[in-house]
C-alpha cells in the first residue's frame, strides 16, 4: 500500500475548478473549512520520513470539516444520509435527528445542471419523498413538487424544463384522475398532464426514455391510455382500427337516402365526431324518426349509435324497424353499468352522455369490449353504444324510431352501421367512406381506355362493351384485409336477363395477388352469360396482409358476336375465422404496455396507434409480444432493449425517424424485475434460464454474470467514486463496474447505498453511508513523508503486533515498544529491527514501556516500564548482541517516563514516578547499569513526578513534570546546569506538565503541554496557546518541525516552524482527532485514526521522528557527582563533590597515612585551582556575557552565541 502524506493546495484547487461542479459553493453553503496541511521538512530524518505509531489501524488525513462523518468504522448510531461527493469530497447535506424521520430514496435523478429530483418515502428536512422533492444544488433547499402522493414511482425521466414521472399511482388533476404517468413543468411550477393522460387502472409505468427530448417512449404494463375518447375517434376516423379490434366493416351511408320529419344533417350523423354537429333532431317531441334507403341491400352485424351531447335532447328509447323483414329487430349490447350482454327489442335502452362518461372512468378498455362469435365487436364507449343483430337478416331499409327522451327532444349524434362480410363495388362511388377525410377502407379501379356505363335498369353493376380497337377492359379491385385470418373472396356476376345481354357476355380472367410482392394466390376464368345472379369463389385461405384482384375480360363466348360486353358487380369477402392473434387484441388492444409519444407533434400518438406497421415501436408490441406484457426499455449503444416480466428480449435497432430496421427476440429467463444502464452496457435484474433465484447480470451484446452474486437481488444503484463505477446491489454487494470484480466493504471502504445519481458537472448525490480511510491495515505504524514520494506503508516485520513507541538506534536499525493483543500474559516487549526486516527480541513485558534512550557510543539501550508492578521495570540491553546488560525491579508499581544517558559514568539519569529507598530518591535518580546501584541525584533536592527530560545547549537539563525543587513546591517546568549544579524555576503553579519543545534550542522560547493546556514562554512570559478543542481534549504529544520553504501560509511571522500535538482531540466541528498542527495562532487537524484493538493499555499515538536524538538524551561529559547545596528560585548553589572518579560515581575513598602524600595532593590541588581559575578569565574574556554580571533571571545563553559555537542541529532535537 501506497500512500501520499502532503497535500498540495494549488493542486487540489485546479481539480476543484476544472471540474466544474458546486463542490466550492456548497462548501460555502455549509460553512466547510478545507484546510491546508504544511509540508515539512524531514531532512534530518531518515528516509526523509517520521513514523506515527500507535493503538490504530486506519488513519485520515483531515482536509476539510466534516470529513470526520466519513470516516473510522461502522457504529450502533451510523447514520444512514443524503451525501454529495465531488472531487474526493463528501458533505453531509441531510441526516434524520431520530428515528421517526427515516427516509428512504428510490430514485435521485439529476436535472438541469444545478439540482435533483428525489422520490422514495417518509420524510426528508420536513418534505415528503412520495411527494416527489426538488432539490436545489446553489441553495440547498428542498421542496415538494406535487401536492398528493405518488404511492410507487418505478421512473423518472427529464425533458428540458419537464420531468415525467411514471408509476403505479393516481392524482386528480382539474377533476380528473391520471393514472401512472405525471408532468411537471419546472419552468411554471405546475402539474401538467399528456393529451391522452395516463395508462388507466391498475395500469404500470416502468420505463421512460427520452430520445431526443421530442419523442418518448413509455414502457410497462398497460393497455389503454386514460381518455379513452382519443381512441374513439382513432375508431370513428378508421374503423379497421379501433383500440380494440373492429372485425366489423361499415356500410357506406354516402349513397343511402334519407326520410325523417325533424331536421336531418346527412354529412354528420354518418360520420360523427366530437366536433360535428348533431345530426338528427326531432325538436319539441320526445319521440320522433328517421329513416334510411339503402343504395344496396346489406346484411348488418350491429349498429353503433352516438346519442346527441345536449342532455335535452338524447335519446333514453329506441326500436329499430327493417324492410323487408318489416319487423322489429332483436339486440343485444354490453351493459356499461354490469358489463354483461343484456338484450332488447321494442324497448332499447340508450345511456346518456353523463352515465357513459361516469361508466368509462369506473372502468377500462378491456371492460367495454366482447366478441360475439368471434365475428362481430360489440363496444362502448363516452360517446357511443354497440347494439348486435341476433338475426342475420337481409335490410334494404332501417328505421330508427326513438321512444322517449332524457329532455324535451330527442336527437342523435350519428349512426353507423357495419358488416360481417363486406362488398367491394365496382362501382367505385358505393366504396366511399362516411367520413369525406377518413381512410378508404377499399375501392376500386376502372381501365382508363374502356367506357364504362352503369346498368340502364337501376343495377349496381357496371358494363363495357369491348371494341377491336380497344384493349381489353379490367377492374381491380383493393379489399381491406384488416386482419389475418382466413377469408373467402367470391367474385358476383350479374345475371344476363336484366340487361337481356346474354348473347353478348364473354369469358373474364380473375386473378387475385399479393401486394406485398405481387405473388399470384389464385386465378379462375367466369363465363358470365348466367341468367341470374352467381358467386365464383376465386380464394378460400389464409391471408395476413393486402391483396388485389383483378377481372379481366379474356374472350367472347359466341365467336359471331362482333361486339362483346363485359360485366363488372362487386367482390364479397366472407371472413371465415380470424387468426388468434387477432382475438387475443381484446386484451391489449392497439396498446401492449408500449407507447411512443412525440412531445412536439401531439397527433404522431394517434397516427402511431392507428399504424398497424410491422416497423412501428407501438405497434411491435401488440404484434410481436405476449398480450399484457410487463415491459421494462433501455437502450443499448443504437439497440432499443424490450424486456418484458416474463423473459422475453427483444433487440430494436432504430433508423433516424424510430422506426424498426431490424429486430431479434429470444427468452432470457422469467420474472425479470429491472434493467438498468452502466457505462459498458446493460445490468439486468431477474431470474434467468436455468436459476429460478432473481439476481442480476451484466449485457454489452451478450449476458455475462457479475462474479459470485448468487443471492437474491432487489434494488441497484449506481456509484462512482474516485473514477471506480460500482455496481451496488441491494444496498452493500459492490461490484467494480469495469472489471466485474467483487468489492467487498473493508476498512478501507465500507459503502452502503440505497441510489444514487450524477450531473453533468460529476455533482453526485447518494443516499446511504460511506466510511473512507485514506489508509487502512497499518497495525499501528504510519510513515510521513515530506516529499512528492509516496511513502511505503508495508509494516510486517513485527509480525501483526502493534508498535507504540520508538528508538533510534543508527541509520540501520530501530528498536520498537509494541503490544501483542494477543499475547494475554505478556503483551508488551521491545523488539529490535533492521533494514533488512530481522527482528531481534530485546524483553517481554505484562506493562507498557513508558521510556527509551539510546547510547549510540555504546551501543546501549535503556528502556523503562510504566504503570507496571513486576517484571523488569528498568531494563539496560547490548544493542548489538540483544544481551541485557543490567536491570531493576520495584516491589510496587512504578513508571519511567524519562532516560538520560551519562554513558561516561556508566549512569543513567531515570526520571518518572517511582521511589528508591536505599537513596532516597523520589521521581528522579541515578543508576549504575555497570553495578546496579542507585545513588540521588543533585542531593535529592528534585522530589515528585518526573515526565520528560532533555539536554539543551550541551549542558542544561530541562525537566518537565511535577516536583519539588529544594524549597520550592509546585514547580512544572525547571532547568539545571550540569556543570554547576545550578538551577531555574521556568515554570511553577502545580500544574503538571508532561513535556515541551524548544523552538529555538534555547530556554527562552519553549512551550509546554499538561493533559489540558498548551503553554509557550516567550519573551520572558508564560501565554496559554487557546483552541476550540472541547475540555473532554487530552495532550498527549508535542513537536516541532521545520517548514518547507513551499509551504503556503497566509499568515507567517518570522518562525519557519509548526508545532504538531497528538493526543485525543475533541472539536465540535472535526470530531476526534489524533493530530493538529499550531502555527501562528491558527490550529490545522492533521489527522484521524480508529483503534486497532479496544484494549486501554494504549492510549494516544506518538510521534517517531526517525533520527538520532542522542545529543539530547545523552550527556557527552562527565557527571562529577551529586550536588549537596543548590539554589531554588533561580539561585545559583556550590557543587558538593564526593569524590568520584570520572570512570565510577561511586569509587572508594583511600586512607592518608602518610605527610607527603597530603602536601603533594596540596600542591596539585592548588596547581589545578589555578590553570581552572586561568581557564575561567580567558573564557570570560572572549564568550562571557557583556553584562556586569550573571543574573539568573536572564536566560545564561544567547541564541546567537549558542549557534555560534555548536552546530544548530545538536541544538535543536524537532528540526
Amino acid at each position: 500500500m501506497r500512500a501520499t502524506t502532503w497535500l498540495a493546495t494549488s493542486v487540489l484547487a485546479l481539480a476543484k475548478f476544472c471540474s466544474g461542479s458546486h463542490l466550492d459553493s456548497i462548501e460555502r453553503k455549509l460553512g466547510v473549512e478545507v484546510f491546508d496541511i504544511p509540508s515539512l521538512n524531514l531532512s534530518n530524518s531518515k528516509n526523509n520520513e517520521i513514523q506515527l505509531l500507535g493503538n490504530f489501524k486506519d488513519i485520515n488525513l483531515y482536509r476539510y470539516s466534516g470529513q470526520s462523518n466519513f470516516t473510522g468504522e461502522i457504529s450502533g448510531n451510523s447514520k444512514n444520509a443524503l451525501i454529495y461527493y465531488s472531487n474526493e469530497t463528501f458533505l453531509e447535506i441531510y441526516s434524520p435527528s431520530n428515528s421517526s424521520e427515516d427516509f428512504s430514496i428510490d430514485h435521485i435523478v439529476p436535472f438541469k445542471d444545478d439540482a435533483f429530483i428525489l422520490s422514495g418515502t417518509g420524510p426528508i428536512s420536513g418534505h415528503q419523498l412520495s411527494r416527489q422533492v426538488f432539490f436545489n444544488l446553489s441553495s440547498l433547499e428542498f421542496r415538494e413538487i406535487f401536492d398528493q402522493d405518488l404511492s410507487r414511482v418505478n421512473t423518472i425521466t427529464t425533458s428540458g424544463d419537464k420531468v415525467f414521472f411514471g408509476g403505479s399511482f393516481e392524482y386528480m388533476v382539474s377533476n380528473q384522475t391520471v393514472h401512472s404517468l405525471l408532468v411537471w413543468d419546472y419552468t411554471k411550477d405546475d402539474v401538467e398532464t399528456l393529451p391522452f393522460g395516463g395508462f388507466g387502472k391498475n395500469s404500470s409505468v416502468n420505463s421512460i426514455l427520452n430520445f431526443d427530448n421530442s419523442n418518448m417512449l413509455f414502457a410497462g404494463n398497460f393497455s389503454t391510455i386514460d381518455v379513452t375518447q382519443q381512441l374513439n375517434n382513432i375508431s370513428n376516423s378508421n374503423t379497421s382500427n379501433s383500440s380494440v379490434p373492429e372485425l366489423g366493416h361499415q356500410v357506406s351511408l354516402q349513397s343511402a337516402s334519407w326520410v325523417t320529419g325533424g331536421t336531418l344533417d346527412t354529412s354528420a350523423i354518418i360520420c360523427p365526431s366530437s366536433e360535428s354537429a348533431l345530426g338528427w333532431l326531432q325538436t319539441d317531441s320526445t319521440q320522433g324518426q328517421f329513416e334510411i334507403n339503402m343504395q344496396q341491400e346489406t346484411r348488418p352485424s350491429k349498429l353503433r349509435i352516438y346519442n346527441a351531447d345536449n342532455s335535452d335532447e338524447q335519446v333514453s328509447l329506441f326500436r329499430i324497424v327493417t324492410t323487408p323483414s318489416n319487423g322489429i329487430m332483436n339486440l343485444t349490447y354490453l351493459d356499461p353499468a354490469t358489463g354483461e350482454l343484456a338484450s332488447c327489442d321494442a324497448w332499447c335502452p340508450l345511456l346518456s352522455g353523463q352515465n357513459l362518461t361516469d361508466a368509462s372512468y369506473k372502468s377500462d378498455l378491456d371492460d367495454q369490449a366482447q366478441y360475439l362469435e368471434n365475428r362481430t365487436t360489440l363496444q362502448w364507449s363516452e360517446s357511443y353504444q354497440d347494439f348486435a343483430f341476433v338475426n342475420n337478416v337481409p335490410v334494404s331499409d332501417l328505421t330508427f324510431i326513438a321512444l322517449d327522451s332524457y329532455g324535451s327532444s330527442v336527437g342523435l349524434t350519428g349512426i353507423e352501421i357495419y358488416e360481417s362480410a363486406f362488398s367491394v363495388y365496382a362501382n367505385n362511388t358505393l366504396n366511399a367512406p362516411n367520413c369525406a377525410q377518413g381512410s378508404v377502407t377499399s375501392s376500386a379501379s376502372l381501365s382508363n381506355s374502356s367506357t364504362w356505363y352503369s346498368n340502364p335498369t337501376g343495377g349496381s353493376y357496371l358494363s363495357s362493351s369491348v371494341q377491336d380497337s380497344q384493349t381489353n377492359p379490367f377492374v381491380i379491385f383493393y379489399p381491406s384485409i384488416s386482419y389475418p385470418g382466413i377469408y373467402r373472396i367470391d367474385v358476383l356476376t350479374p345475371g344476363c336477363l336484366d340487361d337481356s345481354s346474354c348473347e353478348s357476355r364473354g369469358i373474364i380472367n380473375a386473378t387475385i395477388r399479393s401486394i406485398q410482392n405481387n405473388t399470384v394466390l389464385a386465378s379462375i376464368e367466369i363465363y358470365q352469360n348466367n341468367d341470374y345472379e352467381k358467386f365464383d369463389t376465386l380464394y378460400s385461405g389464409f391471408l395476413d396482409s393486402e391483396v388485389k384482384v383483378t377481372i379481366e375480360f379474356d374472350r367472347a363466348i359466341n365467336s359471331g358476336i362482333e361486339i362483346p360486353i363485359m360485366v363488372a358487380g362487386k367482390l364479397v369477402v366472407n371472413i371465415e375465422e380470424f387468426d388468434d392473434t387477432v382475438l387475443e387484441k381484446n386484451k391489449s388492444g392497439v396498446i401492449n404496455g408500449l407507447l411512443h409519444y412525440s412531445t412536439s407533434n401531439t397527433s404522431s400518438f394517434l397516427s402511431g396507434l392507428e399504424s398497424h406497421s410491422a416497423t412501428d415501436l407501438t405497434h411491435y408490441s401488440v404484434s410481436k409480444l405476449p398480450k399484457n406484457s410487463n415491459i421494462f426499455a433501455n437502450m443499448f449503444e443504437d439497440n432499443l432493449i424490450l424486456l418484458t416480466t416474463d423473459g422475453e428480449m427483444a433487440r430494436l435497432k432504430l433508423a433516424k425517424n424510430f422506426s424498426i430496421e431490424e429486430d431479434t427476440s429470444e427468452t432470457i429467463g422469467n420474472n425479470i424485475s429491472g434493467v438498468n444502464e452502466y457505462s459498458d452496457g446493460l445490468v439486468v435484474v431477474g431470474s434467468f434460464n436455468g436459476s429460478s433465484e432473481a439476481t442480476a447480470k451484466g449485457f454489452n451484446g451478450s449476458f455475462f454474470d457479475l462474479g459470485d452474486l448468487n443471492s437474491t437481488v432487489k434494488t441497484f444503484a449506481n456509484l462512482t467514486l474516485e473514477k471506480t463505477e460500482m455496481l451496488v446491489f441491494d444496498q452493500s454487494i459492490i461490484f467494480n463496474g469495469t472489471t466485474g470484480d467483487r468489492i467487498y466493504n473493508t476498512s478501507n471502504l465500507t459503502l452502503r447505498v440505497a441510489s444514487a445519481g450524477k450531473n453533468s458537472l460529476n455533482d453526485t448525490l447518494f443516499q446511504g453511508l460511506i466510511l473512507k480511510n485514506d489508509f487502512s491495515g497499518l497495525n499501528g505504524s504510519f510513515f510521513i513523508s515530506a516529499r512528492s514520494e509516496e511513502a511505503s506503508q508495508s509494516f510486517e516485520a513485527l509480525g501483526g503486533t502493534l508498535p507504540y513507541n520508538a528508538a533510534f538506534i543508527n541509520n540501520s536499525a530501530t528498536a520498537y515498544a509494541y503490544y501483542n493483543p494477543e499475547n494475554t500474559s505478556s503483551s508488551f516487549g521491545v523488539s529490535l529491527l533492521n533494514d533488512s526486516g530481522e527482528a531481534v527480541q530485546l524483553s517481554e513485558w505484562s506493562g507498557k514501556v513508558g521510556a527509551m534512550t539510546c547510547s549510540k557510543n555504546e551501543s546501549l539501550l535503556a528502556i523503562g516500564g510504566k504503570d507496571q508492578y513486576a517484571n523488569s521495570q528498568l531494563l539496560v540491553a547490548n544493542t548489538s548482541t540483544g544481551e541485557s546488560l543490567s536491570s531493576y525491579t520495584w516491589d510496587s508499581e512504578i513508571s519511567i517516563n524519562s532516560l538520560i544517558f551519562f554513558a561516561k559514568n556508566d549512569s543513567l539519569l531515570v526520571g518518572g514516578s517511582f521511589e528508591v529507598n536505599s537513596t532516597q530518591c523520589s521521581g528522579l535518580c541515578l543508576f549504575d547499569y555497570q553495578d546496579n546501584e542507585w545513588s540521588p541525584f543533585l542531593n535529592n533536592s528534585i522530589r515528585g513526578v518526573i515526565n520528560g527530560m532533555e539536554i539543551v545547549n550541551n549542558s542544561n537539563l530541562l525537566i518537565a513534570g511535577l516536583f519539588k525543587l529544594n524549597e520550592t513546591e509546585g514547580v512544572s517546568l525547571a532547568s539545571v546546569s550540569l556543570k554547576d549544579g545550578s538551577s531555574e524555576v521556568l515554570h511553577e503553579g502545580n500544574i503538571t506538565l508532561n513535556g515541551f519543545v524548544s523552538l529555538d534550542g534555547s530556554l527562552n522560547n519553549i512551550v509546554a503541554f499538561s493533559d489540558t493546556s498548551l503553554l509557550q514562554l516567550e519573551s520572558g512570559s508564560w501565554q496559554e496557546i487557546s483552541s476550540n478543542f472541547t475540555e473532554n481534549s487530552k495532550y498527549k504529544g508535542l513537536d516541532v518541525f521545520l517548514l518547507k520553504d513551499s509551504t503556503n501560509k497566509q499568515k507567517r511571522d518570522s518562525s519557519n516552524k509548526v508545532l504538531l500535538i497528538t493526543g485525543s482531540l475533541q472539536h465540535s466541528n472535526y470530531g476526534t482527532i489524533d493530530a493538529a498542527f499550531y502555527d501562528s495562532g491558527e490550529w490545522t487537524p492533521f489527522l484521524s485514526s480508529t483503534q486497532a484493538t479496544s484494549s486501554s493499555a494504549l492510549d494516544a499515538s506518538h510521534v517517531f521522528l526517525n533520527r538520532d536524538l542522542s545529543a539530547f538524551l545523552n550527556y557527552d561529559g562527565y557527571l562529577q557527582g551529586t550536588f549537596s547545596s543548590n539554589t531554588s528560585g533561580g539561585t545559583s548553589g556550590n557543587p558538593s563533590p564526593s569524590g568520584s572518579s570520572p570512570s565510577n560515581l561511586s569509587g572508594k575513598k583511600g586512607k592518608i597515612d602518610r605527610g607527603f602524600i597530603v602536601l603533594i595532593s596540596l600542591a596539585l590541588a592548588l596547581g589545578t585551582l589555578a590553570v581552572l581559575g586561568l581557564l575561567g578569565v580567558i573564557f570570560s574574556y572572549f564568550f562571557g556575557d557583556s553584562s556586569d554580571g550573571y543574573q539568573l533571571s536572564k536566560p545564561r545563553t544567547d541564541e546567537n552565541e549558542m549557534i555560534d559555537t555548536v552546530p544548530p542541529e545538536k541544538l535543536m532535537r524537532f528540526i
